[in-house]
């Protein structure tokens, strides 16, 4: 799998660039993330938490991307686990207590989030995006992204450096409504 990685073309500019080592970062913390917790899964503890705590705060450092791991960890609770079958919990339902246990997590995610927008905001990425396309075309864009990138993952044709949204007009100018 590392070494399709390495010479897959969608990953190419992560493996061969400096500036993009935060994919393999991010990609690293993630999977030790999820290590560290599948530990304290099986083995709950205060220590084993807070190394999977301090994997998941290196990971946001490295890029903002890792928001989402909290919600895979979830999944991680329900299948393979099985958490929320095995846990005897008194007075209280196992679903509660597992979404509880990730809320710490989620916190960092949230801090994460608001400052990836306050610096964007800063940097001019985030100036007028709800005046040029609409929320509804952004949502079915990001839909049609995924399904493109999964296609392009089985069959790397027509790569480009920059795909502008079909309603944008040309790559150098701005999109008028």
């Amino acid at each position: 799998v590392a070494a399709l990685f390495a010479v897959h073309p969608l990953h190419v500019e992560s493996v061969a660039w400096v500036s993009e080592r935060k994919d393999v970062l991010c990609t690293l913390f993630w999977m030790l993330t999820m290590l560290a917790y599948l530990r304290y899964a099986r083995r709950p503890s205060l220590s084993r938490y807070l190394v999977t705590a301090i994997l998941f705060a290196a990971g946001l450092m490295a890029k903002p991307m890792l928001v989402t791991l909290p919600c895979a960890l979830l999944l991680l609770d329900w299948w393979p686990l099985g958490r929320l079958r095995s846990m005897p919990i008194a007075g209280r339902e196992a679903p509660s207590r597992l979404l509880l246990e990730k809320v710490p997590l989620l916190i960092l995610a949230a801090a994460s989030a608001a400052v990836t927008l306050m610096a964007q905001g800063k940097g001019g990425a985030l100036l007028g995006a709800a005046e040029i396309l609409p929320l509804g075309d952004r949502i079915a864009n990001a839909l049609i992204s995924y399904l493109r990138y999964l296609g392009k993952v089985l069959w790397p044709v027509d790569l480009a450096v920059f795909y502008p949204h079909p309603g944008s007009g040309s790559p150098g100018r701005p999109f008028q409504p």
